[in-house]
């Protein structure tokens, strides 16, 4: 940081400014803080530092996403990193636009499930992987057919990110229609099955378009994907306080993005404070 020079904001002027003193205290700080953190999630060296630590922290506090840019550009430089590390942009304020209610959710449940055309049975089970397992349409098209499996009580198992996890029986039920005829059906390019994805695209070795669910979905709900999501997550982390681990490893959902709705519901706060009347009454005991 000593070698580095700073322009003034006048652009009228041609030469630099050295950096201040307390740009580099500053930057130190944060660097510690950094790496004090990551050290509280287990890493035991630099290298094991993630993006899931630095979005972290900087979701706690956004001054860290100024002052610890020069430490993250030291680390991705000068250390042998697994994966570079990358500063967020700032995003707009959170928001859960979109919520539908309890009653709206159950209609679209049951208009999905009754699909019968070709066309509509692909995006109906995007869907509903959307509505009730928070799966982005994006995501969804990419699934592999290796994913899906059928388990022991006849129902369909699926495997989002590292937990395989039992589909309820409407989305089951609409996966193994999709599964028997229509998936081949739907594309001209993969009716020998060959196609390793569970939504084969129009052309051969590709997968479906996110682009034209949501053109389906809001031509015939009216609803846009944003809305299946927020309402799917929002099931999931307001329905328990040990839901969090199930989200993040069985459904694929960020830590931030779990944290963020977590806050946004109370359910962190909640949580907080059940811990604090468990210790209490250990005491107690």
């Amino acid at each position: 940081m000593l070698n580095v020079r700073d322009k003034f904001d006048d652009k009228m002027e041609r030469h630099r400014a050295p950096t201040r003193p307390k740009s580099i205290e500053s930057a130190v700080r944060s660097a510690s803080d950094l790496l004090q953190f990551a050290a509280s999630e287990s890493a035991s060296s630099v290298n094991e530092i993630t993006q899931d630590h630095l979005d972290l922290l900087i979701g706690r506090n956004q001054r860290y996403r100024m002052s610890c840019a020069r430490f993250v550009r030291y680390l991705n430089k000068h250390e042998p990193m697994f994966k570079k590390l990358r500063i967020p942009a700032r995003k707009p304020s959170f928001s859960m636009r979109g919520l539908l209610g309890q009653e709206k959710r159950d209609e679209l449940i049951e208009f999905f499930s009754r699909s019968t055309d070709t066309a509509d049975v692909r995006w109906s089970l995007c869907a509903l992987l959307a509505l009730i397992y928070a799966q982005p349409p994006a995501r969804s098209v990419r699934m592999h057919l290796d994913q899906v499996r059928e388990s022991v009580q006849g129902r369909h198992e699926i495997k989002f990110m590292k937990i395989w996890i039992e589909l309820d029986s409407k989305t089951s039920n609409l996966l193994s229609r999709w599964l028997s005829l229509e998936r081949r059906e739907s594309s001209a390019f993969e009716r020998d099955g060959t196609s390793q994805y569970l939504f084969p695209g129009r052309r051969a070795a590709t997968h479906a378009t996110s682009v034209s669910f949501g053109l389906w979905l809001k031509r015939r709900t009216g609803v846009g994907t944003r809305a299946l999501i927020t309402t799917s997550l929002t099931g999931w982390i307001s329905s328990s306080l040990n839901t969090h681990r199930v989200v993040i490893d069985a459904l694929g959902v960020s830590r931030v993005t779990t944290a963020k709705y977590a806050q946004a519901l109370g359910v962190q706060e909640a949580k907080m404070a059940e811990h604090a009347m468990t210790r209490r009454r250990f005491r107690r005991q």
